[in-house]
């Protein structure tokens, strides 16, 4: 073992990766003491990501343009990378209005396309039966499908259908992204409530196909969302059954004008948020249930003056050190 002695700020964020800061005013000694013993170790399937594919357009680092690029998970170097960082899951939208568009027609293509390639990479794919808007079969963004029982019984049987396809390959199955959980005047709204009867009725379809799938949601935000929405879940009769895991987003800001220091003040949310997650349900079941984090990232600003835009914090340096505390408070 050895120890390094750095110059650093008081702030803890910053004294954890040895940020050397000598114009800090307040600046003191922090020794970190560096050994070769294990103080925690993480399961196989700890790190994932989200499915790219089967092309995704970035910017072409010998041009500087935009381009068209295939799968990480299709190109070997970059999957072995990946695979040998330690990431084994991937998160697959199902976008329900895409691989279902009218009654008793289904369209799997391009789900087949990112569980093939998720699977031959060496990993295993989440599948996200996402409900995209209101505006499916019945149903429109004033008027939602989940609102109408026909509406409701498409969904049990697409939930079905998805897992007797994939069962054999996905392990994961998350139940919802983002939905309208608490403005009743803004489109699609959901309610945690009919939120929480979706969740139970997919997901004892799915259960039905694969009892040993492990069934999640509803990625909505922060801690008290998914937080509330489980205890309704765990409230409805075989909710709990059927809950294996809550999942949850976690973004510094959603604002374009934060500063870093108001990113890395709120990297603590990544700790603080499981926590109260994990709190609430201790208080409310004996069930082990698991937690996911299935998006983070520096800002959830995907647009400016109406123009698609990415916070270059999400992919610089600063997006790297924020990226590795999202990992290692989770």
């Amino acid at each position: 073992a050895s120890t390094l002695t750095v110059m650093t700020s008081r702030r803890p964020l910053y004294a954890m990766f040895g940020l050397a800061i000598a114009a800090v005013s307040n600046a003191v000694a922090v020794e970190v003491t560096v050994g070769d013993g294990v103080i925690a170790t993480v399961p196989p399937r700890f790190m994932g990501l989200h499915y790219n594919g089967p092309t995704h357009r970035a910017v072409d680092p010998d041009t500087g343009q935009l381009r068209d690029f295939p799968s990480a998970h299709a190109d070997p170097a970059a999957s072995a990378a990946l695979v040998g960082a330690g990431v084994g899951l991937s998160r697959v939208f199902v976008d329900v209005p895409r691989v279902n568009p009218s009654p008793g027609v289904y369209d799997w293509a391009a789900i087949d396309t990112a569980v093939d390639e998720i699977v031959a990479a060496g990993m295993t794919p989440m599948l996200n039966l996402h409900q995209r808007d209101g505006a499916w079969h019945v149903g429109d963004v004033d008027t939602p499908w989940w609102d109408d029982p026909t509406g409701r019984s498409a969904w049990t049987d697409l939930a079905a259908t998805l897992a007797t396809r994939y069962a054999d390959r996905a392990t994961y199955f998350e139940l919802l992204n983002e939905p309208n959980h608490l403005h009743p005047t803004r489109d699609s709204y959901m309610g945690l409530d009919r939120s929480a009867e979706l969740f139970v009725a997919g997901a004892s379809a799915i259960r039905a196909a694969a009892p040993d799938a492990k069934i999640g949601g509803p990625a909505s935000f922060g801690s008290w969302e998914p937080a509330t929405w489980a205890k309704r879940v765990l409230n409805l009769p075989g909710g709990e059954a059927q809950l294996d895991f809550v999942s949850y987003h976690v973004y510094a800001t959603g604002s374009a004008t934060a500063t870093d220091a108001d990113l890395f003040e709120r990297a603590r949310w990544w700790e603080t948020v499981p926590q109260a997650i994990r709190t609430e349900l201790e208080a409310n079941t004996t069930k082990p249930i698991e937690l996911a984090l299935t998006e983070f990232n520096a800002s959830s600003v995907f647009e400016l003056d109406g123009e698609l835009w990415t916070d270059p914090r999400n992919v610089d340096d600063t997006g790297g050190l924020l990226a590795a505390l999202g990992w290692l408070y989770s």
